[in-house]
């Protein structure tokens, strides 16, 4: 196109369009992170309310433990929460191709072939994921913090992590993803003031 002198090119002055792409690397271990938690901020209480009222309804009385004995109790249940939670997020992920933390992180979860994982593949990746790289999330802070360490230095150093590799999996990161940031942080702090205000009305209303 040629410019005539007075004239604006209009090829020069159109408006650009924000190229999304997804790649493979460089590896993002915090969104990684962060993807994971939210996804155990918005499924452990979906998974916890009808526990809880189940017991509830058949009257099973509160496990009560003092001390040390009730730290472990808590970690347990925390487990067990963490690991039912994993079911609906791998649903997620053999629907969709990501879990909604993964999605506001601006990640996806694909076979090495590029197609969805099977929900039984998405359910042992998911539960490998919550053991080997998060310690169970709730075994001891520091075995967490440990477990975290050794998962983060190995995708760094191999590119992949010890699930991807056993799974046949790999993971990809969305170019821009800043609009979903915001969604994710009000989840992240969000959910459980709203979790802990209901809990606390029902503790008022029903006296105990």
């Amino acid at each position: 196109m040629t410019e005539v002198a007075g004239v604006p090119d209009l090829a020069a002055d159109a408006v650009k369009v924000e190229t999304i792409t997804w790649t493979m690397s460089p590896h993002h271990p915090a969104r990684r992170l962060f993807a994971r938690l939210i996804d155990y901020i918005i499924f452990i209480p979906l998974v916890w309310i009808p526990i809880a009222a189940l017991l509830d309804f058949a009257q099973i009385p509160e496990m009560k433990a003092q001390g040390g004995a009730q730290t472990i109790l808590t970690q347990l249940s925390l487990m067990l929460l963490a690991t039912l939670a994993s079911f609906p997020i791998a649903l997620c992920m053999s629907i969709f191709g990501h879990s909604p933390g993964k999605w506001m992180m601006g990640l996806t979860v694909e076979g090495k072939d590029g197609k969805k994982l099977s929900y039984i593949t998405a359910l042992r990746r998911e539960l490998s994921a919550l053991f080997r790289g998060m310690a169970g999330t709730i075994i001891g802070f520091f075995a967490v913090i440990i477990a975290g360490y050794y998962a983060r230095k190995h995708l760094l150093a191999q590119g992949e992590t010890t699930w991807d590799a056993k799974f046949q999996s790999k993971i990809l990161y969305r170019s821009h993803f800043g609009g979903r940031i915001g969604v994710a942080v009000g989840l992240f702090f969000g959910v459980p003031a709203v979790l802990g205000a209901i809990a606390g009305f029902i503790e008022v209303a029903t006296g105990k």
